[in-house]
């Protein structure tokens, strides 16, 4: 499917179209599941019924006749639930009524949004965040980016609100299909919920720009003491809309942990858009890596440790060697047996022994402070089995390349 949004001017096909064997739907296509070809599809096997709704996935939209037609095709293919969005209510004004949820750029910060209030337009042409909505009575979106969740009669309470846990679920769900980087909600128990999802590379927000402080405290029912501790841990944000609500809530929750609050001015589409920014991830990793920061002294990695510890599916492990010389070699091989990424801080014997242990496959960075220019071992470093160095100044890089012949395509700059 093309990265866009598609509006108007829709392509529709149906069943018999849709079930021949290797259509390719266009970005513009969309399957008009109707009563008739429902029935039809109920007859099939469960599994045949799967993979017709994974098909259906692929399409750049589904309109049926009955919600309930809608909610048994998104139960089926649950991974792609957040692009079944449409409900056909009979106008088949699909210009106004219809936009699909998968396409955005990359280069826009994504926001998945689960608030009681619509929030603020903001610019149309710069659209990154995505509003989900728990009822479908109602609902009929007014531009792209709002969208309904299906969530079935028996997974909600008796006022027809939807259970957090399976709320929370539907969200991380559609943070996924969108690949967000910001994942907001108003309701504490939806938050607790979203938090229980470690495996998302989604940052959690807490929208608390509408609650009311009084002379006496915070009007909550819940401590968010606890609440707050856990966002920050996971790199997470509580927004407020004021000044007297942000020191309301440092007292709450403690000075130690006040740096999890945001101060916004109403936290509509530019604000999250702008917490989405400062929160976006320092790299996105494609899979699960594990890094391995290796020597006898990180002074100068308390910074960038903080920030790689941020990183969605990666992994920091650390081999502290005793001195520059000393390291227990048992210990430094079981790590490296671990490790996709070796970083060497300093180039030093650290580098030595990981220049020569490095294993096929492995990724082995060493990083170039400058006094290791003038020592006898730094000719003892395997250069050729060292992926990149890095360099705190273009005055120390120059001079190795010029001095030792390393290669300069393996080197770069990063100033301190």
């Amino acid at each position: 499917m093309d990265n866009q949004i598609i509006v108007g001017s829709p392509e529709f096909v149906g069943w018999e179209e849709f079930t021949q064997e290797n259509v390719d739907f266009s970005a513009n296509t969309w399957v008009h599941l109707g009563s008739s070809a429902f029935e039809r599809f109920e007859e099939l096997h469960r599994a045949e019924q799967i993979k017709v709704a994974t098909h259906l996935a692929v399409a750049a939209g589904v309109v049926t006749d009955e919600l309930d037609h809608l909610i048994h095709l998104v139960r089926l293919v649950p991974r792609s639930s957040a692009k079944f969005n449409i409900i056909d209510r009979g106008d088949r004004n699909v210009e106004e009524t219809t936009f699909p949820v998968t396409a955005m750029d990359e280069s826009v910060c994504k926001v998945v949004v689960h608030v009681e209030r619509i929030l603020s337009t903001g610019d149309e042409s710069y659209n990154g965040v995505h509003q989900f909505f728990e009822q479908a009575d109602g609902f009929k979106p007014q531009r792209p980016g709002q969208h309904w969740l299906p969530i079935p009669k028996n997974q909600r309470d008796e006022m027809g609100r939807a259970n957090p846990r399976n709320l929370a679920w539907h969200l991380i769900v559609a943070a996924d299909c969108l690949r967000a980087n910001v994942v907001v909600t108003d309701n504490v128990d939806v938050m607790w919920s979203l938090l229980g999802h470690k495996t998302t590379g989604a940052r959690m927000v807490l929208d608390l720009s509408d609650v009311t402080f009084q002379p006496g405290g915070l009007t909550l029912g819940a401590d968010l003491r606890d609440l707050a501790a856990v966002l920050l841990e996971r790199q997470g944000r509580i927004l407020v809309s004021s000044v007297d609500a942000h020191d309301s809530m440092s007292v709450l929750v403690g000075d130690e942990l006040s740096e999890v609050l945001v101060l916004t001015e109403g936290a509509g589409q530019s604000e999250l858009q702008q917490v989405a920014s400062n929160l976006r991830p320092l790299v996105n990793l494609g899979k699960e890596t594990k890094l391995l920061v290796a020597g006898h002294d990180y002074k100068f990695l308390g910074e960038l440790v903080s920030l790689l510890r941020g990183v969605p599916r990666l992994t920091l492990t650390f081999d502290q060697w005793t001195t520059q010389t000393r390291h227990d070699i048992d210990v430094s091989d079981d790590l490296l047996n671990d490790a996709n990424v070796i970083l060497c801080e300093f180039a030093s014997h650290n580098a030595i022994w990981y220049s020569w242990h490095k294993r096929s496959g492995q990724r082995l960075i060493v990083h170039f402070h400058g006094y290791e220019l003038f020592q006898s071992w730094i000719h003892d470093i395997n250069v050729s089995n060292v992926d990149q160095f890095v360099f705190v100044s273009e005055f120390y890089r120059q001079r190795v390349v010029d001095e030792l012949g390393w290669p300069a395509e393996r080197t770069t700059v990063v100033p301190t």
